[in-house]
C-alpha cells in the first residue's frame, strides 16, 4: 500500500462527507506502522477512512458498541464484587453472633461470640484496611435493621 499524504486524506475524507485530520490519521498510522493488528499491515487506507467515518457517526447516535472491558478494569470489577461479598459474609456472621450476646443461653458453637466477632473486625481490617472495617459496621447496622 502506498502511504498517503495528510492532505490526500484530509481531501478524501471530505469527498465522502467526512471531516478528518489528515495529519492525525496519517501519524496515528504511521506510529503503529500502518499495521492494523499484529502481523497485518493496512491494505487500503480509503477503507480505513471509511470505517473511522462510520465508527464515528455510531459514537454520535449511540449506537457504537461498548469498549470492551480492559483486564485490569476486569479484575477490578472481579476483586469490588469479592470484597463486597466477604464483607457480607462475615457481617451475617457478626449479625449472628450479637445475637448470642444478649442471649441468656450460651452459644451453642462458640465459648466467645465478643471473641469471634472481635476475630472478624480484625480479619476484614487486615485485607481491606480501615474502609473495609467502616463498610463491615454499614453492613452490619443495614441486616441487624433488616431483621428487627
Amino acid at each position: 500500500m502506498e502511504i498517503p499524504a495528510p492532505a490526500e486524506v484530509a481531501a478524501y475524507a471530505a469527498s465522502i462527507g467526512f471531516k478528518l485530520d489528515g495529519g492525525y490519521f496519517v501519524d496515528y498510522w504511521a506510529e503503529r506502522g500502518w499495521y492494523v493488528k499484529p502481523g497485518l499491515p493496512m491494505r487500503d487506507w480509503r477503507a480505513t477512512v471509511r470505517n473511522w467515518k462510520r465508527m464515528d457517526e455510531a459514537r454520535k447516535s449511540g449506537a457504537a458498541p461498548a469498549p470492551a472491558e480492559t483486564p485490569a478494569a476486569e479484575r477490578k470489577r472481579y476483586e469490588n464484587e469479592r470484597r463486597a461479598a466477604v464483607i457480607l459474609d462475615y457481617a451475617e456472621r457478626i449479625v449472628a453472633m450479637m445475637s448470642w450476646l444478649k442471649s441468656p443461653t450460651p452459644c451453642p458453637w462458640q465459648s466467645d461470640p465478643q471473641g469471634e466477632i472481635d476475630d472478624h473486625v480484625a480479619k476484614i481490617r487486615d485485607h481491606y484496611g480501615p474502609k473495609g472495617v467502616e463498610d463491615l459496621r454499614a453492613k452490619v447496622k443495614e441486616l441487624r435493621r433488616a431483621k428487627s
